[in-house]
């Protein structure tokens, strides 16, 4: 049964993680929310305050191996071990036109890699050991489209101004895909299943500029929605019997297939 597990979102504060946090709740699943926004996580927890389901709530950088393993040690002197990781975190900050993109500084480049990979690689290297201990677990890497795809440049150009999409989003997504692959393959032995979740442009304050392109050039002629994403996460939630590891599952609308 999925609702007595554990299931812990990392990025929980942010649009999609406290989304997930909603529908989990829902339907009653036990979630461990970690974020490094405290006020965004107050507000999380104020909103499901009225859901019967246990939550735990961490203000944390996951890029902190030490207090990441605090969060690890507190949570099983509670008997609260985790079955399920979803790695979520990351810095996508929201499309803003400019008149002259410009690649990405250094600074910038460092900082989103810590959050998005490094921070995944944390929190699977820590909480998986509970997992292995039990020989049950999943874990949910949250990637893009931009996983396997380049972004389309072109599109993010209207008639005066432009905006150029960071290149450590890619990267990242790319790099989410490599270590699902090992961590499938490494704890296979476990019965511990890695895959991916990569959803294209999600429905939620575009441009209409740029939400007009992306729409153009996705087949089903629409964007993702919460739900749908949702639901292929759910999938891999239920790891009884589960044979399907180490695969990255897109959900574009046919967009990466033309």
């Amino acid at each position: 049964m999925i609702k007595n597990k554990f299931i812990l979102i990392s990025g929980a504060a942010g649009f999609l993680g406290r989304n997930l946090c909603y529908l989990f709740s829902k339907y009653d699943y036990n979630l461990i929310c970690l974020d490094n926004n405290n006020l965004k996580l107050k507000i999380l927890k104020n909103k499901l305050k009225n859901k019967k389901n246990k939550k735990y709530y961490f203000s944390v950088d996951i890029t902190d191996e030490k207090n990441v393993i605090k969060i690890y040690e507190k949570l099983r002197k509670n008997n609260c071990i985790i079955d399920i990781i979803i790695n979520n975190a990351a810095n996508n900050l929201p499309v803003k036109k400019t008149k002259s993109p410009k690649l990405m500084n250094i600074d910038s480049w460092k900082r989103d890699l810590d959050v998005g990979l490094l921070g995944a690689y944390i929190l699977t290297k820590t909480f998986s050991e509970s997992m292995r201990a039990n020989k049950s677990g999943s874990i949910i890497n949250i990637g893009s489209d931009l996983s396997i795809l380049s972004p389309n440049h072109e599109i993010y150009k209207s008639r005066h101004k432009s905006y150029l999409k960071p290149i450590s989003y890619s990267v990242i997504k790319h790099g989410l895909s490599g270590m699902n692959k090992y961590f499938a393959t490494l704890y296979a032995k476990d019965k511990i299943i890695s895959n991916m979740i990569s959803p294209g442009p999600i429905d939620y304050k575009i441009p209409s500029y740029l939400r007009k392109k992306l729409i153009s050039n996705t087949p089903m002629k629409k964007l993702c929605s919460i739900e749908e994403v949702f639901k292929a996460i759910l999938f891999f939630c239920d790891t009884n019997n589960r044979h399907i590891t180490g695969q990255n599952i897109i959900i574009d609308g046919g967009k990466s297939l033309i």
